[in-house]
C-alpha cells in the first residue's frame, strides 16, 4: 500500500508538471499576447480554413482562421477567478470592440491585418478561474488584395508566427505562407527580400542570428511551395529596427515580424 501512493505521487506529480507546460506547438495569439499570470497553454488547435459559432444574440457563425487555445492553472490556491480574468483581457481592446458581455462570455469583433477578428473569451464571471478558453477567427485579404498592396507600395509585413525564441515556423502561419507564394507566382519575374526582425529581449548578436534563422525558414518555406531560391533573399535584421515600444508585450509582439520587399 505504501509503495502504491509513492508511486501515485509521482505520476500525480509527473503530471502536474506536464500542466505547468504549454502544449508543443503553442502560442498565444497576438491579438491576446500577454496571458493571464501563471497559466499554461493545456489545449491548442488551428484550422487555416474554418468556422466558429461565438456566443452572440443570435449566435454569430463566422469563417475564416479558427484558433483554439485552453489555458489551465492547477494550483487552486493561485485561481484568481473569473471576473480577474475578465478584466485581463477587457484592459487589451477598446470597449468599442465588444459586442458581448455576459456572465459567461466576452465576444470582441475588430480590425486585424487588413480584414478583420473575432475572439471570444469564456471565463465565467462566478467561476473559479482553474480554466479558461479562448476562441479566435480571423478573416484574411484574398490573394489578389495582396498581390494589389505589394504592386502599390513594393513591401508588405506578414503575420508569420515562431516558436518563442526558435525559427520554426507555427502551423497558424500556412496560410500566410500559401498566400505568399501565390502572389509571387503571379509575378514571375519578382525578387524579393525576406527581412526578420526580433524584439529587444536578446542579445544584439543573439537577436541577428535568430532573425536571419527566421527569415531562411521562411525562404525554405516558400521553396518548398515551389517558388525559386534565387528569387528570394533572406535577411536577419536584428532589434534595430523597431516599429513600436518594445517597453510593453503588445509594441513586442509588433516588432517581431518579417517584412518582404520587392527588390529592383
Amino acid at each position: 500500500m505504501y509503495i502504491c501512493r509513492i508511486l501515485l505521487g509521482l505520476i500525480l506529480g509527473a503530471a502536474l508538471a506536464v500542466c505547468r507546460e504549454d502544449v508543443k506547438g503553442s502560442a498565444d495569439h497576438p491579438l491576446f499576447p500577454v496571458r493571464v499570470e501563471g497559466y499554461a497553454i493545456s489545449t491548442y488547435a488551428v484550422e487555416p480554413s474554418g468556422s466558429y459559432g461565438f456566443r452572440t444574440s443570435p449566435i454569430r457563425i463566422v469563417q475564416g482562421r479558427y484558433t483554439k487555445i485552453e489555458y489551465f492553472l492547477n494550483d487552486p490556491d493561485r485561481h484568481p477567478g473569473g471576473a480577474a480574468i475578465r478584466v485581463h483581457y477587457q484592459t487589451r481592446l477598446p470597449a468599442s470592440a465588444i459586442v458581448q458581455n455576459d456572465a459567461d462570455v466576452l465576444v470582441w469583433r475588430t480590425a486585424w491585418n487588413g480584414g478583420e477578428i473575432w475572439a471570444e473569451l469564456h471565463a465565467p464571471v462566478h467561476g473559479k478561474g482553474r480554466y479558461y478558453f479562448l476562441r479566435l477567427v480571423e478573416s484574411t485579404p484574398q490573394a489578389a488584395s495582396l498581390v494589389s498592396a505589394f504592386d502599390s507600395g513594393g513591401s508588405l509585413t506578414l503575420d508569420i508566427r515562431f516558436g518563442p525564441g526558435r525559427s520554426d515556423i507555427l502551423p497558424a502561419s500556412d496560410p500566410v505562407i500559401a498566400e505568399l507564394a501565390r502572389m509571387l507566382r503571379a509575378r514571375p519575374s519578382v525578387v524579393v527580400a525576406l527581412e526578420a526582425h526580433s524584439d529587444d529581449s536578446g542579445t544584439p548578436e543573439g537577436d541577428l542570428r535568430l532573425t536571419q534563422a527566421r527569415a531562411e525558414s521562411v525562404a525554405i518555406a516558400l521553396v518548398d511551395a515551389g517558388i525559386g531560391a534565387r528569387r528570394l533573399k533572406p535577411k536577419g535584421k536584428g532589434h534595430e529596427q523597431p516599429v513600436a515600444d518594445n517597453r510593453t508585450e503588445e509594441g513586442r509582439t509588433k516588432n517581431r515580424r518579417v517584412e518582404i520587399r520587392r527588390i529592383p
